[in-house]
């Protein structure tokens, strides 16, 4: 297969396609919001499916970045968030109401896309779609701390066991389970940085407001961990981060995951670091 970066262009123009699927001027404000981000979950996807099928692993990384596009439309109405990756929110651009359609739509097309890799990946795409919902209905209902992995391997690392799944698709389902288990070890160490991004990243550096989950009045473990200490969350980032690296050991993936969280774990540090109090 091509090389990652020539992988990741296929994947912007079919995003930029099913974008331009919607009318003008929903597409003109949707079109940057869905052009940046990490891509964090293609480029798995890729990286796993390197050996695969190159059209599907392509429509597999594109499926789940469509899928959460739609997701974070749909937070950023629920979150009143004006701003998302240095942009005005959908809402704000357009109104709630062409939002929550749109992001309806993109489910749709993200669907249609996993479908397209194989019957198997539409099924693993459309279970993570229910699963992060019922996670967002529990997270609104007002869950405690003690249920904070319930709400994040529903809202997070479904999307990340899909991932696992589609690029599986791509490769003739030939992945070892040890690189699932890294995956999903891997979306819940993501969450808990996000979810510690929140209470102390930098605003301009994340292109999105901080503080949204307290204001919303959410419970996150991090904010738990952070009453306790610094060192209590550096203690959980090595406890959730050394499943990873286990998983892997030894594999062809064991690079790629160690680089993943290696730059997780700086950012985490650079949080801490930055509100850690002054000294005495």
């Amino acid at each position: 297969m091509a090389d990652e970066g020539s992988l990741l262009a296929d994947v912007d123009r079919q995003i930029e396609r099913v974008v331009h699927t919607f009318d003008d001027p929903v597409a003109d404000a949707l079109s940057p919001l869905a052009a940046s981000g990490s891509r964090h979950r293609a480029r798995l996807v890729l990286t796993l499916a390197a050996m695969g099928d190159r059209a599907a692993a392509v429509r597999g990384a594109a499926a789940v970045e469509l899928l959460h596009l739609g997701t974070l439309v749909h937070d950023d109405i629920v979150d009143r968030s004006p701003r998302r990756r240095h942009l005005p929110t959908l809402h704000v651009a357009m109104g709630m109401p062409v939002a929550l359609w749109t992001g309806d739509g993109l489910y749709a097309e993200a669907l249609h896309l996993a479908d397209a890799v194989s019957p198997a990946g539409g099924l693993a795409l459309g279970g993570a779609l229910r699963r992060i919902a019922d996670s967002q209905v529990l997270e609104a209902l007002g869950v405690t701390t003690a249920r904070y992995w319930d709400v994040v391997d529903g809202k997070t690392v479904s999307l990340f066991e899909a991932s696992f799944a589609l690029a599986d698709e791509a490769v003739g389902g030939v992945l070892p389970i040890e690189v699932g288990d890294a995956v999903r070890a891997y979306g819940r160490l993501f969450q808990y940085v996000d979810d510690l991004h929140d209470i102390g990243g930098e605003p301009d550096a994340m292109g999105k407001p901080t503080g949204l989950d307290t204001d919303n009045e959410l419970q996150t473990l991090p904010a738990a961990d952070l009453v306790v200490s610094t060192d209590e969350v550096r203690a959980r980032l090595r406890t959730l981060a050394d499943p990873v690296r286990r998983a892997v050991a030894g594999l062809p993936w064991d690079r790629y995951f160690t680089g993943v969280i290696d730059g997780m774990l700086g950012a985490a540090d650079g949080v801490l670091d930055a509100n850690a109090p002054a000294p005495r």
